[in-house]
């Protein structure tokens, strides 16, 4: 029904809604307040009658020490007596500080804390003769009923005091009542008043939300907007690290291999240049994609044991020719405190490690670069592993010190002509020490150098077990047991490069141009691991690696399928896992990197790696029975190979039916199992799912139970190999 409303009465009624709407607010905040205080008065009351009754139960505790020490005559059954003591003096100390001055006015009151102190002396003179020797005459003293004269009397005072300060609670609770009924009615009348301001309200806002609408729907198209130039940034990241890695693999992986001849010095030194202007380029490129993946939250941090002088020593390696080249000393030192090994994402560390010593020895012309790496243990009692680099380069002022750590961001543009860089290096490693849950910290002053400090809370431990890693007297991890590798490239060049690198570790491989012709090889002949490239012609590794793998009836028994690809993102990797490869390899490859992904798959080598078997699991079987761990060991990882294939089976089939409770009960008791039996990787698998799962979050759980089955088959490989874990019949289905 349409009808004018008269600006007059809309401005009446506005106010008259306003007015009411406050008084009912205001009578709402009186009753509230009171109610409260109410409430806090009665707390602190119980509290107080708490204190009391704890000064009383301290009493009785001084009379059973007194009377065991008159029965025993030992010094020992003094304890509750001393401790007693202790207790009322703190007691009446706090309950001086807390009861109000009418409490502690009352007769009552005084008359307890009078009776409490004649107690103690009664206690400490029974005490005082047994301990000369006058025991008959303490016995007659307790005899006396002196003591138990002045207990009933406490109990009589106590009782009083509760009954009384109880009842003047009740009182003050009563007189509250009758207000708030007192203000129930103007409540009433102020809420009906203020409904006219309802009418008014949606009136006036009618308008408003036409337009508000409008503007929603702009925001939309906007958003979407925004969505689709993410997603083009995403794909544009995607083709350009395809397309700059591709040639990369090719001019890094010559290069190494070159360097790897040992050529005369003029020729090294050239080659060695054309290596570092490889890497910086590939260092852009990955800095650019590590910050799309942080701003994102899909990098993905990875646990692994590694030994802190052994990475000092190859990051010191990594950076000793640029520091050379300039005529900078280049230092570095692990305290003698520091543990033999830690738990944490080595490869980030290492990033965050060579950031550092490469600003530091890009923004020095003299003087020394140092890297000292230190451990304490915090105040939670966790191992902290520090990191501090310094440099007696340019420094920095204030306002730069202000924005180092910011993309994109240098001293000034001259900083950046002079000395190139992206200013992504100390904004990616800021944020990689926050994802590790650390800190990192900076002292600078102009023309005086800089100071970076890094604290990273890691699970350490003593001493790194020898079975867990190669011999050293192995150049190459891989080496030590050849493999039969299959390799499907469809470039020239970089086919050209993994044969050099797997002539260079001693393996026998074949090389086909696309996924047909790696189906047919494994058709006519047997591979311990196959290296595909997915983007190849005819068939993408993606089609190859499935239909390869669906051959074999148990997930487990057929080769490990290694994806080896230009494309960086972690969407390519969901998509590698999903075709049934089990790891991935990205490009440009290196000989130390290849050497890794290939003794790691391998089912012939006879120690288990730390990142998937935890050291840690069986050093503490070893403190439980030194004699009985290995055997302990053998059994929990019996039991676990019975289990596992199940419930990994289970959860995805639970996934699949959109059951996540069930999901999440099998990933908790998987996660056990798991943990028993030294699988941390698997462990810490198992509760992001659980944890996904509870949440309701499905977006992520397909991706983590695909790493999850890829972490299972490495895991048998790995026992089956160390003789932990019998190869069984069944298993998980392809």
């Amino acid at each position: 029904m349409a009808f004018k409303m008269n600006r007059t009465l809309t401005l009446l009624l506005f106010s008259t809604g306003v007015a009411a709407t406050l008084t009912v607010f205001i009578l709402k905040f009186l009753a509230l307040k009171e109610y409260r205080e109410t409430i806090a008065l009665y707390e602190k009351t119980e509290a107080l009658i708490s204190m009391i009754q704890n000064v009383e139960k301290s009493t009785l505790d001084l009379e059973t020490g007194q009377r065991g020490y008159v029965l025993t005559q030992n010094e020992q059954f003094l304890k509750p007596y001393l401790d007693a003591n202790d207790a009322i003096e703190k007691e009446f100390e706090l309950l001086e500080k807390s009861a109000p001055a009418t409490l502690k006015a009352s007769p009552e009151y005084q008359s307890m804390s009078a009776l409490v102190r004649q107690k103690m002396e009664i206690s400490e003179n029974v005490i005082n003769q047994v301990r000369v020797g006058k025991l008959s005459s303490a016995i007659a003293l307790v005899k006396s009923g002196q003591g138990k004269g002045v207990m009933d009397q406490l109990r009589e005072a106590v009782n009083t005091v509760i009954t009384n300060e109880r009842a003047r609670v009740l009182a003050l609770k009563k007189e509250s009542e009758i207000t708030a009924q007192r203000n129930q009615l103007w409540q009433v009348l102020g809420t009906a008043m203020a409904f006219l301001l309802i009418i008014v309200a949606y009136v006036m806002t009618e308008f408003e939300g036409r337009q508000r609408r409008q503007l929603e729907k702009q925001l939309v198209e906007a958003r979407n907007e925004a969505l689709q130039a993410s997603h083009m940034k995403s794909s544009f990241l995607a083709n350009m690290s395809h397309e700059i890695r591709t040639p990369m693999n090719g001019i890094l992986g010559m290069t190494e291999v070159l360097l790897d001849q040992n050529p005369e010095s003029g020729i090294k030194k050239k080659i060695q240049i054309i290596r570092e202007s490889a890497l910086n380029l590939l260092s852009l490129i990955n800095g650019i994609l590590d910050l799309s993946k942080i701003e994102s939250g899909k990098l993905e941090l990875e646990e692994s044991y590694f030994e802190p002088r052994k990475l000092v020593q190859e990051v010191i390696n990594t950076v000793e020719y640029s520091a050379k080249s300039k005529g900078l000393d280049l230092h570095a030192s692990v305290s003698e405190q520091t543990p033999a090994a830690f738990s944490g994402d080595v490869l980030r560390l290492r990033q965050i490690l060579i950031n550092l010593l490469g600003n530091a020895i890009k923004f020095s012309s003299e003087g020394t670069v140092s890297l000292i790496v230190n451990s304490f243990r915090s105040d939670q009692s966790r191992t902290m592993l520090q990191i501090q680099v310094k440099d007696q380069g340019l420094g920095m002022d204030e306002a730069t010190l202000k924005k180092i750590f910011s993309p994109f961001e240098q001293a000034d543009k001259s900083t950046t002509r002079k000395f190139g860089g992206t200013g992504l290096g100390l904004s990616i490693t800021k944020q990689l020490v926050e994802l590790m849950n650390g800190k990192i910290e900076v002292e600078s002053k102009p023309n005086e150098g800089s100071i970076f400090w890094v604290t990273l809370p890691l699970e350490a431990i003593n001493v790194m077990p020898e079975n867990q890693r190669p011999r050293e007297s192995q150049s190459y991890s891989s080496s030590q047991a050849p493999l039969k590798i299959l390799v499907a490239e469809d470039n020239m060049t970089n086919q050209e490069v993994v044969r050099v690198m797997l002539n260079r570790l001693g393996h026998k491989f074949d090389i086909v141009n696309n996924g047909k012709e790696a189906l047919e090889k494994t058709l006519s002949g047997t591979y311990d691991i196959i290296l595909m490239d997915c983007h190849m012609p005819v068939m993408d590794g993606y089609v190859a690696a499935q239909k390869i793998t669906e051959r074999f009836p148990q997930w487990c028994q057929g080769p490990a399928v290694i994806a080896v690809t230009a494309n960086a993102i972690r969407g390519d990797k969901e998509a590698c896992l999903a075709a049934g490869m089990c790891d991935y390899l990205s490009k440009p490859l290196t000989l130390a990197e290849l050497d890794e992904k290939l003794a790691l798959w391998s089912r012939h080598l006879k120690y288990a790696a730390t990142q998937v078997v935890d050291p840690k699991a069986m050093e503490n079987l070893r403190q439980i029975s030194p004699d009985m761990a290995d055997d302990l060991m053998k059994q929990i990882l019996q039991a676990w190979g019975k289990e596992a294939p199940a419930y990994v089976v289970e959860m995805i089939e639970a996934e699949k039916r959109g059951d996540l409770k069930d999901l999440a009960d099998r990933a908790h008791y998987l996660k056990s199992s798991c943990v028993n039996a030294g699988l941390r990787v698997m462990g810490q698998l198992c509760s992001d799912i659980e944890k996904q799962a509870r949440a309701g979050t499905k977006e992520e759980l397909r991706y983590l139970l695909l790493q999850l089955r890829s972490e299972y088959k490495m895991a048998c490989t790995h026992l089956w190999r160390s003789e932990m874990l019998e190869v069984p019949q069944q298993g998980i289905s392809t």
